[in-house]
């Protein structure tokens, strides 16, 4: 006892035991009569501190990471609040209103650009090609096209409100399957800058022919860094910061009558007159099926109302590629810009062509006048001399 009030581990006791009486004590030994007289042991003790310094410390850096994960993409926003608060748009002044027959706004869906994607022809039979500056040809033809269907109808519908539902994927993004560095031609910082440089650019053009303009935006899957196996705070997403970018300059702009509504949930809920729409992207919808899950889709909206306990009107997701609509067009699936690629070509045996939908909304009516705007014209392909019609190589 006199020995264990000097505070000696059971080793050390062990030892000078044997020293004093001669004999080889086992440490066994040593500890069991420690136990009887003492109750807890001092190594005992030590073990227990250390192990709850251990755990306080693995607490900590845990804490630490989440805090610098979610604080990643808020620290990055703020870095483009202050850099971009003197980037002005300027020069461009607000259209007067049209006074047509109806009272109409124009509707349209910006989704899956995915615009550092390549889809090399020779790899795709010829049907598929993309890179970036077909994306910016595709992207300026979207623009045109939008401005053209306003010039034609504003006198019998007026068209004085632009409203343009972003539904994600606008940029390719990085790691969301393993050989997509090879079929990617920027990263995704440079995705991010070059894609808002031509975001706004497009809003820009479009803000000198519609009154008003307003922006509902979510995220996409491609976005985000490693995809849905990626180990980052769901913010942490490449569409998100490029609409963040997007939003600053135009609220530091001229441009005031043009307005981005930024979530940062995946999903979000708009109420337009009597008429509740919901926009997500659509990676959300369970389904094994290869193309379009017609019934996984119809499902995911049936889930939705039970969600928010509420009729929602109208569903509108981008994510597969192939513009449609269903259940009598309160579900609105957007295509895409690129068409098709080297997984829909090869595996799916699918390559729509690249378009974007667009409709018209009636305050008394809803959706009308569904129109998809082909951003590319239908190409045949056609043999050569030799009489073949994909790509080859001779030797």
């Amino acid at each position: 006892l006199d020995l264990q009030k000097q505070n000696k581990t059971t080793e050390e006791l062990r030892r000078e035991l044997s020293l004093i009486y001669k004999h080889e004590f086992s440490y066994k030994s040593i500890k069991n009569k420690l136990s009887r007289l003492s109750g807890v042991k001092k190594e005992d003790k030590d073990i227990e501190e250390a192990s709850k310094v251990s755990l306080i410390k693995r607490i900590k850096l845990l804490e630490a990471e989440r805090k610098r994960q979610k604080s990643l993409v808020l620290t990055l926003c703020e870095y483009f609040d202050q850099s971009l608060i003197n980037f002005k748009i300027t020069g461009v002044k607000q259209p007067k209103i049209t006074k047509g027959k109806n009272n109409l706004e124009f509707c349209s869906l910006w989704s899956d650009w995915h615009s550092h994607s390549v889809i090399n022809p020779d790899m795709t039979q010829g049907l598929g090609n993309y890179n970036f500056d077909i994306f910016k040809k595709r992207f300026y033809r979207l623009i045109e096209r939008t401005i053209k269907l306003r010039e034609e109808d504003k006198e019998s519908h007026s068209l004085n409100k632009l409203v343009i539902f972003v539904l994600g994927d606008l940029v390719e993004g990085e790691k969301i399957y393993p050989t997509q560095a090879y079929f990617t031609s920027a990263s995704g910082t440079d995705q991010v800058i070059e894609t808002s440089n031509l975001f706004i650019d497009g809003i820009k053009t479009l803000a000198q022919y519609f009154p008003e303009i307003d922006i509902f935006a979510v995220r996409g899957n491609h976005g985000a860094p490693g995809g849905r196996h990626g180990n980052f705070h769901p913010n942490t997403n490449f569409d998100y910061l490029l609409l963040y970018i997007v939003g600053t300059i135009l609220k530091n702009s001229d441009l005031k009558h043009v307005k981005l509504y930024l979530t940062q949930s995946p999903m979000m809920l708009i109420k337009k007159s009597s008429f509740i729409f919901c926009i997500e992207h659509g990676n959300a919808v369970n389904s094994n099926f290869m193309g379009i899950p017609f019934y996984g889709v119809v499902r995911r909206k049936l889930k939705l109302l039970d969600l928010y306990k509420q009729h929602i009107n109208y569903t509108m997701i981008g994510h597969f590629h192939n513009s449609s609509d269903l259940s009598s067009g309160s579900i609105l699936i957007n295509g895409s810009v690129p068409g098709g690629s080297e997984l829909s070509i090869n595996s799916m045996g699918e390559s729509a062509l690249p378009m974007q939908k667009s409709f018209y909304f009636s305050d008394k009516h809803g959706i009308n006048r569904m129109t998809d705007i082909f951003l590319e014209d239908f190409k045949q392909i056609k043999p050569d001399e030799k009489g073949i019609l994909t790509p080859y190589t001779i030797f």
